[in-house]
């Protein structure tokens, strides 16, 4: 069987699955890939709703860590400076990654037994203008499976660092080398995808540069077997 993916989404799950170590180093995370624990576009419904705040691309438990993840790739909306320079404003953001933070250094605290048990228990204030969504809901249902599937991660650790988390997916076109990120306290991974995208060769053009070939295969490692 051949499995193709197409732009931004399949090569985030690419990149997951077989360069998972690249994404390590580039943030110095020296943690086994194997080790690690990754959600792929865990959702936390859409605005409209109570308690809602988003998704993101994923979210990479290390063993020393957590990475919440945006994904980019070549044929991403870059914003501009007056400078010049390229570059992505992630600040639209803001309100899920300090939401799913808040909620990933409560939960680690408390160790709740239930959803509602964890609401009842809260020592500090949600984000402002989040409102933690009610105990019967599918969102509540989706936050305590992933909160403590991360906690059984952690073992018995009641803390650890969350960090924001850009990871960039290009072909064979080099990024910009002054290109940035805004705010500047995101950290940065670049992984290249030319080895599993259609537009080698003669298909090099930008229509068959949005196709990936999947593996069969994935190892934590980047390596195919």
């Amino acid at each position: 069987m051949k499995l193709y993916a197409y732009g931004e989404d399949g090569m985030t799950l690419w990149a997951l699955c077989h360069k998972l170590d690249v994404i390590l180093s580039a943030v110095n995370d020296s943690s086994d890939p194997e080790g690690c624990l990754v959600f792929y576009r865990p959702s936390f419904g859409r605005a409209s709703n109570q308690g809602s705040f988003g998704e993101p691309d994923f979210v990479m438990c290390s063993q020393r860590a957590v990475y919440l993840g945006e994904s980019k790739w070549h044929f991403s909306s870059w914003a501009k400076r007056s400078d010049g320079l390229r570059g992505f404003d992630l600040r639209p953001y803001a309100l899920r990654q300090a939401t799913l933070k808040f909620y990933i250094s409560e939960w680690l605290k408390q160790r709740p037994s239930s959803w509602q048990a964890f609401v009842g228990n809260l020592q500090s204030a949600p984000p402002a203008g989040h409102v933690p969504p009610k105990d019967d809901t599918r969102l509540a249902d989706t936050l305590e499976s992933v909160l403590t599937l991360m906690a059984d991660h952690f073992g018995d650790q009641r803390e650890v660092e969350v960090h924001d988390l850009l990871l960039y997916i290009y072909d064979d076109l080099t990024p910009d080398a002054d290109w940035w990120v805004q705010p500047a306290t995101w950290k940065r991974a670049i992984v290249c995808c030319s080895e599993v995208s259609v537009g080698r060769g003669a298909r090099h053009d930008s229509r068959w540069r949005r196709l990936i070939e999947l593996p069969r295969a994935a190892s934590g490692r980047g390596e195919q077997k």
